[in-house]
C-alpha cells in the first residue's frame, strides 16, 4: 500500500494534476481500443507496478533519484493516454467550448511545468563533481585499489576512464558480489582473484 500511494504521488508530480486527470480519462476512453490495449499495459507495467515492486523507502531522499531514469516509458504511455483523454473530450463537446476547455487545460499544464522548471536549480557551472574525480584520480598511487567506494566515487572514476582515458589502471573492487562485476574484476585483475572459479 505504501508503495501504491507512492506510485500515484510520483506520477501526479510528473504529469501534473491536469495531465494525470487527462491520462485517466484517456485510458478509460482507449480501454477497448488498440491503442488502449497497447498504452494501458505499458504504463501500468512500467510505471505503478515497476515502482511497487522496486520497493524503495518513499521517505528516503534518494528513492525519486533512483527512479527517475525509469519513468520514461511510462510517462511517454501517459502522455499519449493524456492525448487520447483530450481527444476524446474534444468529440464529445460542442467544438467552441471544447476548443476553450482544452486551451485552458494546456495553459494551465504549461504554467505548471514552467513553475516547477524555475524551481529547479541550474548547474551549468557546477564543477564539483569533475574537480572531485580529477583530484581523486590525481592522489591515487599507480595500480590503485579503490575498495567498494560509494556510487559517487564509482561513477565518477568509471567515467573519467572510459569518456577521458584518465587512469585507467585504478580499479574499483564494486560489483564483485554480482557475476558481471566478479567477470569484469577477473578479465581486468585475475590476479587479485583465486585461480579456482569463484
Amino acid at each position: 500500500l505504501p508503495g501504491a500511494s507512492f506510485a500515484a504521488r510520483v506520477f501526479v508530480e510528473q504529469l501534473s494534476v491536469v495531465g494525470a486527470a487527462l491520462a485517466a480519462w484517456g485510458a478509460w476512453a482507449a480501454r477497448r481500443g488498440p491503442l488502449g490495449r497497447v498504452l494501458l499495459p505499458g504504463f501500468f507495467l512500467a510505471g505503478p507496478l515497476f515502482v511497487v515492486w522496486a520497493n524503495l523507502e518513499p521517505g528516503r531522499p534518494e528513492t525519486a533519484a533512483i527512479l527517475e531514469p525509469h519513468l520514461v516509458l511510462p510517462l511517454v504511455c501517459a502522455a499519449a493516454l493524456a492525448g487520447l483523454g483530450a481527444a476524446d473530450l474534444a468529440r464529445r463537446w460542442r467544438p467552441g467550448f471544447a476548443a476553450a476547455a482544452l486551451a485552458a487545460l494546456v495553459v494551465t499544464a504549461g504554467w505548471q511545468r514552467r513553475a516547477d522548471a524555475a524551481a529547479l536549480a541550474g548547474h551549468r557551472v557546477d564543477f564539483a563533481a569533475w574537480d572531485y574525480g580529477t583530484a581523486l584520480a590525481a592522489g591515487l598511487p599507480r595500480g590503485a585499489l579503490v575498495l567498494d567506494p560509494d556510487d559517487p566515487t564509482a561513477f565518477t572514476l568509471a567515467y573519467l576512464a572510459a569518456a577521458h582515458g584518465r587512469r585507467p589502471d585504478v580499479t574499483p573492487l564494486l560489483y564483485f558480489r554480482t557475476r558481471w562485476g566478479y567477470e569484469a574484476l577477473r578479465r581486468r585483475r585475475p590476479e587479485l582473484l583465486p585461480a579456482r572459479e569463484i
